[in-house]
């Protein structure tokens, strides 16, 4: 079986799970993705989906988007997922494509040290996961950012190392794993 074939299967192995469940396809994905990223690579001990989206940034805050997120004090790590769901023809994951998403993940975490969610909505779980950073600020020391995708990496990508940020005075270390098709 190639590539395009194992996708296609793939991909309808979701939208069946997904009409049974009467869920969306990309929650489907996140999950079974986030399965293997725990099962069996080890990657992270849990994640939670907790879809969050601001498009268009302000002064004080920008532009962020997660699909799931977790913070691990016994690692000092916040993880975030970024969930790239496409169920039509495979396209290539660029370098674009990480720096727009990586950008938007650690823009959420930002955000969250600055306060953006002390208001928020208590029961939505991103909400609870932005308060839980600020809240856990000076435990933090890594955040692990995470692109899952149904498409598949470019060949002209080189390399997915980002650099550390500064948040407020503090730097932290990022670590970045693009999951594409090949991969899962």
């Amino acid at each position: 079986m190639d590539l395009v074939e194992y996708r296609e299967y793939y991909l309808n192995q979701i939208k069946a799970t997904a009409i049974e469940e009467e869920r969306y396809a990309y929650e489907v994905f996140i999950d079974l993705v986030a399965d293997i990223m725990v099962s069996d690579w080890s990657l992270l001990s849990s994640i939670e989906q907790c879809h969050f989206s601001v498009p268009t940034g302000t002064r004080a805050f920008k532009s962020m988007l997660i699909h799931a997120g977790t913070l691990e004090l016994s690692t000092n790590t916040i993880n975030l997922l970024y969930a790239d769901f496409n169920d039509i023809e495979i396209e290539n994951i660029t370098n674009t494509d990480i720096n727009t998403h990586s950008a938007q993940m650690i823009n959420f975490v930002e955000n969250a040290v600055k306060g953006y969610f002390d208001n928020g909505e208590q029961s939505n779980p991103a909400v609870q996961l932005g308060l839980s950073i600020r809240n856990s600020v000076d435990d933090i020391y890594k955040i692990h950012l995470f692109i899952i995708s149904t498409n598949q990496l470019s060949k002209r990508v080189k390399s997915i190392d980002w650099d550390d940020v500064e948040i407020k005075g503090k730097t932290y270390k990022v670590e970045l794993d693009v999951i594409d098709i090949e991969k899962i």
